[in-house]
Formats: C-alpha cells, sequence, structure tokens
C-alpha cells in the first residue's frame, strides 16, 4: 500500500528536519520498507477508501536514505592520477596542434607572398585565434557542466545542444568583425610601421566571416560528440575536450584562414563590392541564428551576457596581436613559440577554470577558504604534496598543471625544432635560449593559474557564470602576457648572447 506523510511528528535536528522535507508528497511502498523497527516513529494517514487508519512510519530510515542518495549525487573528488591519466593525451594532442599552428604560421609568415602583402594578416591572427578559442572552450565548459548536472539524460537535450551550436555560429560573426575593426584601428594609430589599406581591412574581414563559419561547423560538432562519448564512458569532459577545443582550433583556424585567403583573393582584388557583399549577407545570417538561439532559455541568457565579454576579450587580445606583428619583423619565429606558449597556458587555465565552474554549480560554494584563495603561497600549497596524490583537491589540480606544464612545453618545443631542421627553416637550438624559454613558462603559468582561480570566484560571487565569462578573459590575458613574456626573452638572449635566437634587421 502507498503511504503519503502527513503532519510528521519529530524530534530530530532542524538539519535533519530540512532533509526529511524533501521527501514530503513522496509515495513510499511498504514492501520496500527496511527500517520498520528504528525507534523514531512519524505519523501517517493511509490514504484509501476504509476507514482513516493511523500508522506508526519510522524516519530514521527515511532520513538516512535521502542522505544516502544526496551524497551519491553530490560531485566526486577525482584523485590527481585520474586527473593526470585523464588529460595527459588531450594536452599532448593539444600542444600538437599548437605546434602546427604555430610553425603554419611561421612558414607562411617567411614565404607567402599574400602574408607580404597584407600586412594586418598577422596582427588579425592572435585575437582570431583567441576569440575562437574562446567560443569553443566556453561552449566546452557549458557542456561540460550540463553533463555534470546530468542533463544530457534529460529529453529534449539534443535540441538544446543545435540552439547552443546555433549561438556559436552568429557569435563567430561578431568576433571576426570587432577582431578585424580592432586590428585596423591599431595599424592606423602604427602607420610609420604597419602599413594597412581600407581593401586590406575589407578581405580580411570577408575570410574571416568564411573561414570561421567553416571552422565553427567543424569544431562545434566535433566537440559535441567528443563531449557525449567522454560522458557516456564515464570520463570527466573538462579534462578531455577543453584542452583540445582551442588548439585544435587554432590550426583549423590557420589552415581555413590562409586557404580562404588565397581562394577569395582574385576575387577581392577585382572589385570592393566583393567583400562588401559578403560581409552583409554574413551579418544578416547573424539574425538568423540567433533567433533560432533564442528560443532556449539558456542559449539566450550566454547570448545575451557573452558580447560584453566578447569584445573585452577582443580588444585585449589585439595588443598580442599587435605584439606578434612587432616582433616578427625582428624575430622570424616569434609567431611558432607565441601560439605555443600562449594556446598552452590557456588551455590549462580553461581546464581549471571549467572544473572550478563545475565545482561551484554543483556545490554553490568555494574549495577553499577566502584566505588560502588570497595568497599565491597558500593557494598553491593549501594541502599535503604526499596527500595531494590521493586527492582532487583544487589545489592538488593547480600544482599538477603547473608542474606538467614545463616538461610539456619541452617536448614541444623538441618537437618543433625537429620540424623546423627537417624542412630546413632556421631556428633556435641555444640552451640559453631553452632555459629563458623554461622559466618564462612556468611564471607565466603560475601567474595565469592563480589569477584563474581568483577570477572565476569573483565572478561567481558577482552572480555571473564563470563557464560564460571567465574563459574568454583568461586565454586573452594569456596571449597578452605570453607574448610580452617571450618577446622579453627574444629581446634578452639576442642582446647578452648575440646568435643565441633568429635575429632579422627590420627594414
Amino acid at each position: 500500500m502507498k503511504l503519503h506523510l502527513k503532519s510528521p511528528v519529530i524530534d530530530t535536528p532542524s538539519a535533519s528536519t530540512t532533509s526529511l522535507k524533501t521527501c514530503i508528497s513522496r509515495n513510499f511502498e511498504d514492501d520496500d520498507c527496511s527500517w520498520r523497527d528504528s525507534p523514531q516513529k512519524v505519523k501517517v494517514k493511509e490514504n484509501s477508501r476504509s476507514p482513516e487508519v493511523v500508522q506508526s512510519f519510522p524516519t530514521d530510515g527515511i532520513l538516512q536514505s535521502i542522505d544516502g542518495a544526496l551524497s551519491t549525487n553530490a560531485q566526486r573528488h577525482e584523485t590527481t592520477m585520474e586527473i593526470f591519466m585523464q588529460s595527459v593525451i588531450p594536452f599532448l594532442l593539444a600542444g600538437l596542434g599548437s605546434i602546427s599552428a604555430g610553425l603554419l604560421l611561421s612558414y607562411a609568415h617567411q614565404n607567402f607572398k599574400l602574408l607580404r602583402e597584407v600586412s594586418l594578416f598577422l596582427a588579425i591572427m592572435p585575437p582570431l585565434q583567441g576569440m575562437k578559442g574562446n567560443l569553443d572552450m566556453t561552449f566546452c565548459s557549458r557542456l561540460s557542466t550540463m553533463a555534470h548536472k546530468g542533463d544530457f539524460a534529460r529529453p529534449g537535450h539534443c535540441e538544446v545542444l543545435l540552439r547552443n551550436i546555433a549561438l556559436i555560429q552568429g557569435q563567430s560573426v561578431f568576433v571576426c568583425l570587432v577582431a578585424d575593426a580592432i586590428s585596423y584601428a591599431v595599424s592606423q594609430l602604427q602607420k610609420d610601421e604597419v602599413s594597412a589599406s581600407s581593401e586590406d581591412f575589407l578581405f580580411l574581414g570577408c575570410a574571416a566571416v568564411i573561414a570561421m563559419a567553416i571552422n565553427c561547423g567543424i569544431s562545434t560538432c566535433s566537440l559535441v560528440l567528443l563531449i557525449m562519448h567522454a560522458w557516456r564512458k564515464g570520463y570527466d569532459p573538462d579534462n578531455i575536450v577543453t584542452p583540445l577545443a582551442a588548439s585544435f582550433g587554432d590550426l583549423l583556424t590557420v589552415a581555413v584562414m590562409l586557404l580562404v585567403c588565397y581562394i577569395i583573393r582574385p576575387y577581392t582584388a577585382f572589385s570592393v563590392a566583393v567583400p562588401i557583399v559578403i560581409l552583409c549577407f554574413a551579418v544578416s545570417t547573424t539574425f538568423g541564428w540567433m533567433s533560432f538561439a533564442w528560443k532556449d532559455e539558456g542559449a539566450a541568457l550566454v547570448g545575451r551576457q557573452q558580447w560584453i565579454t566578447l569584445l573585452v576579450a577582443a580588444s585585449i587580445s589585439c595588443v598580442a596581436g599587435y605584439l606578434q606583428s612587432h616582433a616578427a619583423r625582428k624575430f622570424p619565429n616569434y609567431p611558432a613559440y607565441q601560439t605555443l606558449i600562449s594556446g598552452q597556458t590557456g588551455n590549462r587555465c580553461a581546464v581549471h577554470a571549467s572544473r572550478i565552474s563545475s565545482y561551484l554549480s554543483l556545490n554553490n560554494r568555494s574549495e577553499l577558504p577566502l584566505k588560502k584563495r588570497m595568497s599565491p603561497y597558500g593557494y598553491y600549497t593549501s594541502c599535503n604534496y604526499i596527500t595531494s596524490i590521493f586527492t582532487g583537491y583544487e589545489s592538488a589540480t593547480a600544482r599538477l598543471l603547473l608542474l606538467c606544464a614545463v616538461p610539456f612545453q619541452l617536448i614541444f618545443v623538441g618537437v618543433s625544432f625537429c620540424v623546423s631542421t627537417l624542412i630546413s627553416q632556421p631556428t633556435e637550438s641555444s640552451y640559453k635560449f631553452f632555459f629563458g624559454y623554461a622559466l618564462a613558462v612556468f611564471c607565466h603559468m603560475s601567474i595565469m593559474l592563480f589569477m584563474t582561480q581568483g577570477l572565476v570566484n569573483m565572478l561567481w560571487w558577482l552572480g555571473l557564470d564563470p563557464d560564460v565569462h571567465a574563459i574568454p578573459l583568461l586565454t586573452a590575458f594569456a596571449d597578452v602576457l605570453g607574448g610580452i613574456s617571450l618577446y622579453t626573452l627574444f629581446f634578452v638572449v639576442n642582446h647578452f648572447w648575440e646568435g643565441s635566437v633568429v635575429y632579422k634587421k627590420p627594414t
């Protein structure tokens, strides 16, 4: 028979009373009750046509069952070893993607006539890569949080995914136009160093919207499949998919952008009306993508909130773009290392931000006290080094990401050196440069990981969704700080140990 709880008489503490409220109005099968002999009782009325019968029903068993169910659904701490094993291959693949993107960009800059004709190309690529990576990583972060909450098991999740993909397509047009406009504005302020015409501005804007449309179609569908597969296999998508999103997005962005530029260059050179028509068509399609995405409440909320964040992040990334276009004239291999150091740091910060955001969404509280978060030393040493091998606390994850950064980067630099040697491209081979590069990576990563936890928790405290706002800002700051660190390294090594880096005197 089915029993309906009515007017429970409880002598337990208020915390237990609160837990019991969650089961009011639920049905319990009498045959399933395994707590008959519990000492505490609740008065229950049988709902039937027979005369009213009042029975004694135990509460201790109910409370234990509810607490057990809640603890089962709570987020389980992964061990540091689990995090490492799940993320090591994605980080290696992501590093190869960053290497490929950097080498391709560096090779194109030194050998392709088109890039010498359109000097704005190198200036637009960092904000374009950064913004595309931001869209992909925030997309992955939102979907990972949905997976943690169990939203993929609910009906209608496919429609939600499609509307989020439409949101990314619409935002990509906005990102392209903003990156192109800011890069052009910066170039006009530096006419003595970078010459850019309005035709170049229209040409690159046209190429960017076409390349991003193709890029988004490929990357978003691939990321959805990867996240769904990881979720079904019981892996944490935060550890696996987020590192891959930006790096392979960088490679795809550079490759598709170069391809589109070469295809449409003859047509845009024929008439200035061609890029204008393409840009107008791209802007008009944005309204269609957005109207479709706006029918999902979550996608609409992200779309309304993220515009300013993307605009600020694009503006910050353009500083890295200007720095790259300036440094590449003196140090031809600078673009290869810029993509690697900024991309890998951004990846690790995105993983860290996504994990912290998922924890906050599930637990509604921070894992560490404010005092620990305010001090870099306190943050990185908040749990014992020995016990951190077996616990998945936030600080242990931060240490893992930090300590693995330098070995991974040196592996990638070694691969880059081998590839450059095989294609007979001059590259850095001095141990002084590599030692300085390792030091720059460690300092850059330690600053960015500490900044990550502070920014994510501050956004959460302000009532803003970290999945939406944190990653674009973090990757933009990673681009700028990485570019400054790398340029300083090249300048110092070339100044004190001339010949240790490939140097080309500007003309």
